[in-house]
């Protein structure tokens, strides 16, 4: 019997080919999104589980209460404290600290500039890191070690075990005792190479040993069963012992765990990539709504499919079929298209994931004999659509009776008109919901990247400055530089307009005490900043080479800083600096500075505070203005190089790099567009499942219409608006939704520019058009056939 069912089933579906692959592909197309999603998810969720310890390494964060009544979460906490913390509470048993800097780095005639992280010897026993070469017991014990990843030991000792040799870091010999092996492509935070601790001081890291001064990531591994509230608890006390009462209210010291970081965390100085959880939320929300979506489709193109199916129903009825039998036959054509559609869509989601891959450079995998949870959806997804979308029609189309469908050719409606109306708008708001927010975060993005940022960023170039030159032979390379025909402008700093400041210190204002300090940004660059970046001086001078002191005691200030310390006339104010143990520094401001974005407008510009530092500056700029960009590039290379001992030198384009700031938007932007095509296209898939059911039944009304003397055009028009002003119902819903959503989107950025009126009016026009391409086809079929056709059995 039920082989017999599953062929009859088989044999309508064949017969039937075209409602076949329109109900197979708006099927597929949901799945394959919601499999997809699965799988983005799940990936996602699983980042930073790969160390075996993962649920007991928290890292330790600081929530910073300024004086101005604002709160600063930083991921980065002073150095001190985390060995402090691990002597005085059992609960920790090891402490692990990260510190990375950039470095020149030499093994024979080999020589990069790169990223070196200093950490402490318990790092292989609190975090994962499988070993190629070497042992991890004792790796770091020692001053001057260092451990290789993967990619780094290649790319100085090729495939060489390098156990025993000598790297050269800024000229300080390194041993190398260990190479770790290719590391999880889900782990938050990177590295090159790991250095010991121990081989870290004052001179390579100012302020190491501050007790107030944040400036590295301190991960602890805490004892099983700890109640970790119990032990946040205790962090007051600490803090009042060993870094002073007044700081109590100051510092409030938390933890975080280490598998929550990368989709819960967006702290100050983030270690590592993190994405905003809500993005996987508002994601997981559009899969589950566009495979509604597709379940409604099924649902309005079965019934219109199922009417023409009427007689057969009555017929099999008379001859003794009961409705459960009836029901079973439905349900199996349901779930056989749904069987067919898992295979397209998990074809789909084979196709997608690579697009993904290379979008998010992330490593997504459908593993079909591992990852048993994307079997299990991949199961539970056509078990539901197979019941949700073929249930409803199974019972609707089993309930015709005998005598209404064979004493004539009427075919009985389905008295659900209301129901499947209501789905179709339910569709429309969807489609309109996403169109809608695709073309605002369109336009965010857009604003993002042309947004006047407060400062000239084109034609700039970015690179290092060598190693090998001294803070007095800045002036000389500076003249070098601008000898090369093209070379505009040279300026050298610590800090890129657009990134932020790096530091944030607290000051206050001369003849006042440390307790009122104000925790302001700071930035180091020389006197030549100011004028490369096109910043606009407000009051005072910029810092200048006449003056001596500039470069010890002189600040310029932005507006914000000079509203916050209340400064009428900031000309000649003095501002103070107070480090533990030491006596207050006094700095003049000698000019202000019209506010710029030097940090990125997700953050509101806040006080900043300029020095000029040469012995701080690791970057320079340098204006081109030329026709020949590569022959220029080759030349300023050719100056860096001959100043660096054959280190390379890296640079960029600074206007090419701020957009990057911006990538994670880019990325959501991209996905929601291809979203809200297949959205479209399922929902016009349901809106001729609606008309194929309504002209159906208005066949002999339209006959009749005809023969009475209606046009074409009236019949059209008559059977457009049902359909049209659906769709009008749809966007009066969806629009408010999109735009309450947006804005709360748009609130994670400090500047952003709400969807306006022509947002709206040009996504309402899109989907009308939309809406008529696909139903004129049919109900211009429908208007132009002969009445002859549908009124000769009356």
């Amino acid at each position: 019997m039920l082989l017999n069912y599953l062929k009859i089933a088989f044999r309508n579906l064949v017969k039937q080919r075209g409602y076949a692959f329109i109900n197979t592909a708006g099927l597929a197309v949901g799945m394959g999104i919601c499999l997809f999603l699965v799988l983005i998810t799940q990936y996602a969720f699983t980042f930073d589980q790969d160390h075996e310890n993962s649920n007991r390494i928290y890292r330790l964060a600081d929530r910073i209460n300024q004086e101005n009544g604002n709160v600063l979460d930083v991921a980065i906490t002073p150095s001190p404290w985390g060995e402090a913390m691990a002597d005085t509470y059992e609960e920790i048993e090891a402490v692990v600290r990260f510190n990375g800097i950039g470095a020149a780095v030499k093994y024979g005639e080999k020589a990069f500039y790169q990223g070196i992280t200093y950490t402490d010897a318990e790092v292989f026993d609190v975090f994962t890191y499988p070993f190629k070469y070497g042992n991890p017991d004792g790796a770091l014990d020692r001053p001057n070690t260092i451990v290789l990843t993967h990619w780094m030991s290649e790319r100085y000792f090729g495939n060489a075990n390098p156990i025993g040799e000598i790297l050269m870091v800024d000229e300080i010999p390194y041993e190398v005792t260990g190479v770790l092996l290719e590391p999880s492509d889900q782990y938050s935070f990177y590295f090159n190479s790991l250095a010991s601790w121990s081989s870290i001081d004052e001179e390579i890291h100012p302020g190491i040993n501050n007790w107030r001064t944040h400036n590295q990531y301190t991960y602890f591994l805490i004892k099983e069963g700890t109640d970790i509230d119990a032990l946040e608890a205790k962090f007051p006390e600490f803090i009042a012992q060993n870094v002073g009462e007044d700081y109590t209210a100051r510092y409030e010291p938390f933890l975080q765990n280490l598998e929550s970081l990368y989709l819960n965390s967006d702290l100050v100085g983030e270690h590592g990539d993190s994405l905003d959880i809500s993005y996987i939320y508002i994601f997981g929300s559009i899969g589950l709504m566009i495979l509604i979506i597709a379940m409604i489709n099924f649902v309005n193109l079965a019934i219109a499919q199922g009417i023409k199916r009427a007689r057969e129903v009555g017929i099999r009825k008379v001859m003794g079929a009961v409705k459960g039998q009836l029901i079973f036959q439905f349900l199996a054509e349901a779930f056989i298209l749904t069987i067919a559609a898992a295979f397209l869509a998990i074809g789909f989601v084979e196709i997608g994931l690579p697009w993904f891959n290379s979008l998010t450079q992330w490593e997504v995998e459908a593993n079909y004999f591992s990852n048993y949870l994307y079997i299990a959806a991949i199961g539970i997804t056509v078990l539901f659509v197979g019941l949700m979308a073929g249930g409803y029609p199974s019972f609707v189309l089993s309930k015709f009776s005998p005598s209404a469908v064979l004493k004539s050719d009427n075919t009985p409606n389905s008295g659900k008109s209301r129901l499947k109306t209501a789905l179709v708008v339910t569709q429309f708001t969807v489609a309109i919901f996403m169109i809608i927010s695709t073309v605002a975060v369109d336009k965010q993005i857009d604003y993002l990247k042309t947004k006047d940022l407060g400062f000239d960023k084109r034609d700039l170039l970015v690179a290092n400055i060598p190693t090998e030159i001294s803070a007095e032979e800045y002036g000389f390379l500076r003249d070098e530089l601008l000898k090369t025909v093209g070379v505009q402008e040279v300026s050298f700093m610590a800090n890129l307009p657009g990134y932020g400041s790096g530091t944030r210190t607290s000051y206050f204002e001369g003849g006042k005490t440390a307790e009122d300090g104000k925790m302001v940004n700071a930035i180091f660059v020389d006197e030549y900043y100011v004028e490369q970046f096109k910043l606009n001086i407000k009051e005072g001078r910029n810092f200048s080479t006449n003056y001596s002191s500039d470069t010890l005691d002189a600040v310029i200030i932005n507006e914000t800083a000079a509203r916050e310390f209340g400064f009428s006339n900031p000309i000649g104010m003095t501002l103070q600096q107070q480090l533990p143990g030491e006596e207050a520094s006094l700095y003049n401001v000698i000019g202000v500075v019209e506010d710029y974005h030097f940090s990125t407008l997700h953050e509101t510009i806040s006080p900043l505070i300029i020095r000029n530092m040469p012995g701080y500056f690791d970057e320079l700029t340098i204006r081109i203005n030329t026709a020949d960009v590569e022959g220029t590039l080759e030349q300023i290379n050719a100056t860096l190089k001959s100043f660096n001992d054959g280190v390379p030198i890296w640079n960029y384009f600074l206007e090419d790099n701020l957009s990057d700031i911006y990538e994670t938007e880019e990325i959501i932007g991209t996905m929601l567009t291809y979203f809200t095509y297949l959205t479209i296209f399922i929902a016009c898939l349901g809106l001729l499942g609606l008309v194929s059911f309504t002209i159906v039944n208005k066949k002999k009304e339209i006959g009749i219409r005809k023969v009475l003397g209606a046009s074409v055009q009236s019949i059209v028009q008559d059977i457009s608006y049902q359909f049209v002003k659906l769709v009008i119902l749809g966007f009066l819903i969806g629009a408010p939704l999109a735009y309450l959503l947006i804005q709360q989107w748009l609130n994670s950025f400090a500047y952003s520019e709400a969807p306006g009126l022509i947002t709206f009016i040009i996504s309402g026009t899109a989907i009308i058009s939309v809406t008529l391409i696909t139903i004129g086809y049919q109900t211009i079929r429908a208007a132009i056939a002969n009445p002859v056709d549908s009124l000769k059995s009356e």
